[in-house]
């Protein structure tokens, strides 16, 4: 082959010159293009979020991520959205999608990891998005959110000690004190305890909920039982005394209790003492005086329990156990016209039944005293 001459020299790097100038071009060109994509449909789909918007968050999020499909965040929001719209499948695709992409920095993987926590929980695999929530903890242990998210979960399972232990965490974070909810989680724990057969693990449990709330009703109610259950009938009887003492407005709650168990013991006749106890402190209190009046009545004193039930009903007219009982007590008693009148009264006022709980945060309405709302899961909402 003959050497190039000057002038191919020449040519031949001018040629190679125009090449790299027409790559430069298209390569500059293809930057620029990249550059213009618009954020606009995004930056619309934060506000709609923001503006508790989620439909048109949903439509603003789709058209994002066919503009610029390197929109990270968008497609994060994108499938959240799916998940609060019930496809948590669709949510899960897209979040793993993600996970897989290279180059992502670590707080875009915490984010992605959120999010797919989320995903497993809302498709029923709980164990799984919760111990990817655990994880995530760890690395920040000062995430509020997530540790809120984790304190429901827990609730749902009934991991009380878990429950628990997060729930001071929470506390901690946000500077507040608050034993009497500490206390309730320590309940709940016990009860869940005791329906496994757990009674000694149950009762410390309870212990220790009067350890952080010494005027903690239902720890002084389920401690009660368990020992009950036990027969430990002078123990159980100590710590229902011990709430009369400790909150005698929540004492009708163990009356019951208090009078089964200590008939068994053939000591029902203290009941009466116990009930004029409390009465010296509230003359007014019906609950008591209707159960004094019951006293009466299961003793055949027809006369004291008719007096006792008039007086309930002189401060509480639509006190409706003492009504029905005083309809019993008059009719027995050959009083047909004073048992007309109060039949009339029960007509007026219809109870379904005299005691019900409200819970204040969502008015679920419970005929039972409750320590955990069946409906909306708060703790203590009832106000007992």
């Amino acid at each position: 082959m003959e050497p190039l001459n000057v002038n191919q020299v020449l040519s031949l790097i001018a040629a190679t010159l125009i090449l790299l100038l027409i790559i430069s071009f298209f390569w500059s060109k293809a930057r620029t293009s990249k550059k213009r994509i618009s954020p606009q449909k995004y930056i619309e789909a934060l506000k709609a979020l923001v503006a508790g918007d989620d439909n048109l968050a949903f439509v603003k999020l789709r058209e994002a991520v066919l503009e610029d499909t390197d929109n990270i965040d968008a497609y994060l929001k994108l499938g959240d959205l799916l998940r609060k719209r019930n496809k948590g499948d669709k949510a899960l695709e897209i979040h793993r999608q993600l996970s897989l992409r290279p180059n992502l920095d670590s707080v875009t993987k915490y984010d992605i990891q959120t999010s797919l926590a989320l995903d497993y929980i809302s498709l029923g695999h709980g164990d799984k998005g919760v111990s990817l929530l655990e994880e995530l903890l760890k690395e920040d242990k000062g995430n509020l959110g997530l540790s809120e998210r984790l304190l429901e979960e827990y609730e749902k399972n009934n991991e009380w000690e878990k429950a628990f232990e997060i729930k001071k965490q929470i506390l901690k974070h946000k500077q507040e004190k608050d034993d009497g909810v500490l206390a309730y989680y320590k309940v709940l724990e016990g009860n869940h305890k005791a329906e496994q057969g757990e009674y000694h693990q149950a009762r410390l449990a309870f212990k220790e909920a009067l350890h952080y709330d010494e005027t903690c009703v239902p720890a002084y109610i389920y401690l009660g039982d368990a020992y009950y259950l036990d027969r430990r009938l002078d123990e159980a009887v100590d710590f229902w005394k011990k709430l009369i003492a400790v909150k005698p407005d929540a004492g009708y709650l163990v009356f019951e209790r208090l009078e089964k168990t200590l008939f068994e013991k053939g000591k029902f006749q203290d009941m009466a003492e116990i009930y004029r106890n409390i009465l010296k402190e509230n003359p007014k209190d019906v609950k008591t005086m209707y159960a004094l009046a019951s006293i009466y009545e299961k003793k055949g004193n027809v006369k004291a329990a008719i007096e006792a039930m008039t007086d309930v009903l002189e401060i509480d007219a639509d006190f409706y156990p003492a009504m029905k009982d005083l309809i019993n007590l008059y009719r027995h008693n050959g009083q047909t016209d004073k048992a007309l009148r109060i039949s009339q009264q029960v007509v007026e006022c219809i109870p379904s039944k005299y005691e019900n709980y409200t819970c204040s945060n969502c008015n679920y309405l419970s005929s039972e005293p409750v320590w955990l709302c069946p409906q909306c899961r708060k703790v203590n909402s009832f106000n007992i």
